[in-house]
C-alpha cells in the first residue's frame, strides 16, 4: 500500500493521469504505476529509502520485473544494511553495491559540510570527528547541527543521535538485544554469530542477518572470515546500553565468550578479558591455567589490568598470579630494550615466590610449572648446580604426577624440559640437553610460541657447538617460522639462535656475520645465563679475526668479572673460557701463561676441550710425542664430540706431519677431512700455517672448493710457529718468587736456608733455562713467561716498581 501510494503521488507530480485500476490487486496496481511513469520521461529513477523496512519479496519481485522491462528505469535501493534484492537480481539486471565505507566523509570532506552548514570547522575539529566516528556521515551531521556556534564540538550529540534515534528505528526489541550482545567482542565474525546461534539453538542465518539488517555493521573480508565491522564509537555505544539494559545477558555473553575463545588457538587474550568482564574469576582462573605464558609474554598489560580488578582473596591464594603480576608490571614499567628483558628475568628468580623452598606436593600443577620453574632458573643463575640439577628431578615427578592424574598442562609443558635443558647446555652435556630440547619439541602443539620459539633456538646452539650444521641450520629454519617480536622477552627467546648463528659464521669464516652476531648479543658482561658462550664467542672472533689479542683479554676478563664467582664456575663457563683464554695466550705468543690457565691432573686425562689447548701448546713446544699422546688420549672419549675430535685429529696430523710420520700423517688428515666435510669447519683449517695445511691435504688427496681456498687465504693462522716453554722445578719456582722480591743474594739464602754458592749455583741454572745474561733479564723473563707465582691474567707491562728492582740488579 504505501508503494502504490509513492507511485501515485509521483505520477500526480508528473502531471499524467494516473491509470484506470484494472484489477483490485495492490502488486499488480504497483506495476501499473511503475509502467505510467516509466513512459513519462527519457530515464526513470525510482528511489526506495529505508528498504531495511521493505522485504516482502513479492513487491522486490514486482519492482525487479519493472526494471527488466523498462530499459530506461534505474532502481536505486537503500538500506542500513545488506538486502535480499541484491541475491535476487543477480543474473537478471547489473548491480552495482555501494557499500557504507564509500560514504564515510573525510576530514577535508567533513570541513565542506561544515560549510554548506554554515558550522565552521577546523581541520582539528575535523580530523577529530572523523577519528571519533569513523566519518559516519549521521554522526557527523548530528553533531554539526548541535554546534551552534560551540568553540568546543558537541560529540555527545551523536550518541544522543544514536540512542534516541537510531536504535529505536532497528526493529523489534529482539533484533536491538542481538544487535547490542554482538557489540560486545572486539571482533565480530560470522564464524562466532553462527556458533552461537547452534549453541542457542537458533537459526544462524537467520541471527546473521539480523545483526547485518540495522546498517551498523558493514561486512568485510578478512582472509577466510567474513567480519562485522562496527564504528568504535557505536560499539561503545551499544556495549554500555546493553549493559545498562539487559545486565544479566552481557555477563552471560561474556562467559560464552570467554568459553568460545579459550578453545580457539591464538585467542587466550580474548578469552582472559571477557572471563574479567564477567567477573566470573573461576574462568579466569581456568584461562589463566591454561594459557600463561602466551598471556604474560605477549599481553603483559592485560595481565595486570585483569588481576587489578579481581578479588584481592582471589590474587593472594595463587603464587603464580602474583609471581605473573610482578613480572607483567616490571615489563610494562621498564624501558624496550635488551637490559629491561633480562631485568625482569632477574625480577622472576629472586622473587620471594621463587626463592622460598616450595612444597611441592602441595602446589598446583601451574605452580609447579611457574613457581617451581622459577626456583630451577633461580638456583641455576646463582651456580648452585648441583641443588638446580636435584630440585629438577624432584619437580619432574611433581609434575608427572599430576599431569598423570588429568591435570591440564596448559601452555606450559615444554617450559621445564626447556629449563632442564638449558641447564645441562650451561654444564657442558650437549646430549643431555638434546634430549631434554627435544622433549620441549614434542609438546610444541600444546605450548605458547615463545617457549617453542626458545626450544628450537637452544636446539639450534647445542648442534652448532658440536658443530652439527645441518642439524643447526634445520633448528634454526624452525626458529624463524616462530615471531616473537611482540613479546617483551624476544631478545631471551631468541639469544640461542643468535650464538647458533654467531659460532656457524666462525666456522665459515664469516668474519662480518660474526661481528654483527655479537652486535645483537652483547660482550656478555650482562647478567644473562648464556653469557660464557657469548664471551667464548667473542674470543674466538678476535682470535681469528683480530690482531689484538691483549684486548681481547681484557675483555674476557672484565666480562668474567662482572658475574658472581659461582657463576663462573660452572662446567661451561670453566671448559669454554679457560679455552678461549688460553687459545688467545698461545696466540700472543704466552705458554707458559696458557699453560697455567690449563688444569692438569697427571692421574687422570683432560677434559676434551682443555685438552686441545694443552695438545696445541706441546705440538707448538716442540713436544710432539707429548702432543700425540694428548690425542690419542681423548680422541675417543665419550664426552669428546665433533668439533673437538676435528681440533684433535688435525693437531695429531700436524704432530706426526713435524715427525715425519708421513703415513700416519696421511690417515689422520683423511679423517680429519672426513669429519669436516660433516661438520662444515673451516676454522679448524685455518688454525695452521699454509704452507703445512697445503702439504697435509696433499697427503690426504684432497682440494677444497675455490671459496673455501679462498676463505682460508685470507685468514692467517692466528698462532705462532714456534711456542717457547719453560718448565721450571719447584725449587726453581721458589727461587724464582724470591728473586723478584728480595735485594741480594744473600737474603734469598737465607730465606732458603741455603748457603749463597748454592744460591749462585742454582741462579747460574736458572738463567740459562731462561735465556737470561743477568738478573734484570731474568726477572723480565719470568715476567714476561708468566712464572713469577702472581696470577695474572692478560699480557701486562711489568710494574714500574719491578722495573726499577730489575734496574737495579
Amino acid at each position: 500500500r504505501a508503494l502504490v501510494d509513492a507511485l501515485s503521488r509521483a505520477l500526480t507530480r508528473a502531471r499524467r493521469p494516473l491509470p484506470v485500476p484494472q484489477r483490485p490487486d495492490l502488486l499488480r496496481r504497483a506495476a501499473d504505476l511503475i509502467d505510467a511513469l516509466a513512459d513519462v520521461g527519457e530515464q526513470f529513477v525510482l528511489v526506495v529509502d529505508d528498504a531495511q523496512l521493505m522485504l516482502d519479496v513479492a513487491v522486490l519481485d514486482v519492482l525487479l520485473s519493472a526494471a527488466t522491462r523498462h530499459a530506461r528505469m534505474r532502481l536505486i535501493v537503500c538500506s542500513r544494511g545488506r538486502h535480499p534484492i541484491e541475491a535476487r537480481a543477480a543474473g537478471r539486471l547489473d548491480v552495482v553495491t555501494i557499500p557504507a565505507r564509500e560514504l564515510l566523509l573525510t576530514a577535508a570532506e567533513v570541513r565542506e559540510l561544515g560549510r554548506r552548514l554554515d558550522v565552521p570547522v577546523a581541520p582539528q575539529q575535523a580530523d577529530q570527528l572523523v577519528r571519533e566516528f569513523g566519518g559516519w556521515p549521521a554522526a557527523v551531521r548530528a553533531v554539526l547541527d548541535a554546534a551552534d556556534g560551540c568553540a568546543e564540538l558537541p560529540v555527545a550529540a551523536a550518541e544522543q543521535y544514536l540512542v534516541e534515534t537510531v536504535l529505536p528505528g532497528i526493529g523489534d526489541q529482539q533484533t536491538l538485544r542481538d544487535v547490542m550482545r554482538f557489540c560486545l567482542p572486539d571482533r565480530l565474525t560470522h564464524h562466532l554469530v553462527r556458533a552461537y546461534a547452534i549453541d542457542q539453538d537458533r537459526s544462524p542465518d537467520r541471527l546473521v542477518h539480523v545483526i547485518e539488517s540495522p546498517g551498523l555493521a558493514e561486512r568485510r573480508y578478512v582472509g577466510n572470515e567474513i567480519e562485522l565491522g562496527y564504528p568504535s564509537f557505536i560499539r561503545q555505544i551499544l556495549r554500555a546500553e546493553f549493559l545498562r539494559r539487559y545486565p544479566d545477558e552481557a555477563r552471560a555473553m561474556h562467559q560464552w565468550l570467554a568459553r568460545w575463545y579459550l578453545d580457539r588457538p591464538g585467542e587466550a587474550v580474548r578469552a582472559f578479558e571477557h572471563a574479567a568482564r564477567a567477573a566470573d574469576w573461576p574462568l579466569v582462573a581456568q584461562v589463566w591455567n591454561r594459557c600463561s605464558a602466551h598471556l604474560l609474554l605477549v599481553h603483559p598489560r592485560v595481565v595486570v589490568d585483569v588481576f587489578a580488578g579481581a578479588p584481592p582473596a582471589f590474587v593472594a591464594a595463587r603464587r603464580s598470579v602474583l609471581l605473573g603480576l610482578e613480572m607483567a608490571a616490571g615489563a610494562l614499567s621498564a624501558p624496550t630494550g635488551r637490559d629491561p628483558q633480562l631485568g625482569v628475568l632477574r625480577a622472576y628468580t629472586r622473587s620471594p615466590a621463587t626463592t622460598a623452598s616450595p612444597d611441592l606436593e602441595q602446589m598446583s600443577l601451574l605452580d609447579l610449572q611457574f613457581v617451581g620453574v622459577g626456583r630451577l632458573i633461580a638456583l641455576r643463575m646463582t651456580g648452585r648446580f648441583d641443588q638446580a640439577d636435584r630440585f629438577a628431578e624432584q619437580l619432574e615427578g611433581a609434575i608427572t604426577t599430576r599431569i598423570g592424574a588429568g591435570d591440564d598442562p596448559g601452555d606450559r609443558r615444554g617450559w621445564f624440559w626447556l629449563q632442564r635443558g638449558l641447564t645441562a647446555t650451561l654444564q657442558d652435556r650437549y646430549p643431555e640437553a638434546t634430549r631434554a630440547y627435544e622433549r620441549a619439541w614434542e609438546t610444541r602443539h600444546t605450548d605458547a610460541a615463545h617457549i617453542t620459539a626458545n626450544v628450537t633456538a637452544n636446539l639450534a646452539l647445542v648442534n652448532a657447538l658440536v658443530a652439527d650444521p645441518d642439524q643447526a641450520r634445520l633448528w634454526l629454519d624452525r626458529h624463524a617460522r616462530y615471531d616473537t617480536g611482540d613479546t617483551w622477552g624476544h631478545y631471551l627467546v631468541g639469544a640461542g639462535a643468535h650464538l647458533a648463528t654467531g659460532l656457524l659464521a666462525v666456522d665459515a669464516l664469516d668474519s662480518h656475520a660474526v661481528a654483527a652476531t655479537l652486535d645483537q648479543l652483547g660482550d656478555g658482561a650482562e647478567e644473562f645465563e648464556l653469557w660464557p658462550l657469548v664471551v667464548a664467542l667473542n674470543a674466538v672472533h678476535h682470535l681469528h679475526f683480530c690482531t689484538d689479542k691483549a684486548t681481547a683479554l681484557d675483555a674476557l676478563d672484565r666480562a668474567v668479572q662482572a658475574h658472581h664467582p659461582d657463576l663462573a664456575r660452572s662446567r661451561a663457563a670453566v671448559t669454554l673460557l679457560t679455552r678461549a683464554r688460553a687459545e688467545l695466550l698461545i696466540a700472543a705468543g704466552q705458554g707458559n701463561r696458557a699453560l697455567r690457565e690449563l688444569p692438569r691432573d697427571p692421574g687422570r686425562p683432560p677434559h676434551p676441550v682443555t685438552a686441545v689447548a694443552l695438545a696445541r701448546i706441546s705440538l707448538l713446544g716442540g713436544q710432539l710425542d707429548h702432543a700425540r699422546r694428548l690425542v690419542e688420549q681423548t680422541i675417543w672419549e665419550p664426552a669428546t664430540n665433533r668439533r673437538t675430535r676435528l681440533e684433535l685429529l688435525l693437531i695429531g696430523a700436524q704432530a706426526a706431519h713435524r715427525m715425519q710420520a708421513g703415513e700416519d700423517a696421511r690417515r689422520l688428515m683423511s679423517q680429519v677431512v672426513n669429519l669436516g666435510r660433516r661438520s662444515g669447519t673451516l676454522a679448524a683449517l685455518a688454525t695452521i700455517p699454509a704452507d703445512e695445511r697445503a702439504e697435509l691435504l696433499g697427503r690426504a688427496r684432497v682440494h677444497l672448493p675455490p671459496d673455501d681456498a679462498a676463505r682460508l687465504a685470507d685468514t692467517p693462522s692466528p698462532y705462532p710457529d714456534r711456542l717457547a716453554i719453560v718448565e721450571l722445578t719447584q725449587r726453581e719456582r721458589h727461587l724464582a718468587a724470591q728473586l723478584a722480591e728480595t735485594a741480594s743474594r744473600q737474603q734469598i739464602a737465607d730465606r732458603l736456608y741455603v748457603s749463597v754458592n748454592t744460591i749462585r749455583a742454582q741462579l747460574g741454572t736458572l738463567y740459562r733455562k731462561l735465556g737470561a745474561a743477568n738478573r734484570g733479564q731474568a726477572v723480565r723473563r719470568l715476567h714476561e713467561l708468566g712464572l713469577l707465582g702472581v696470577e695474572t691474567r692478560g699480557i701486562e707491562p711489568l710494574t714500574p716498581a719491578l722495573q726499577r728492582r730489575c734496574s737495579a740488579n
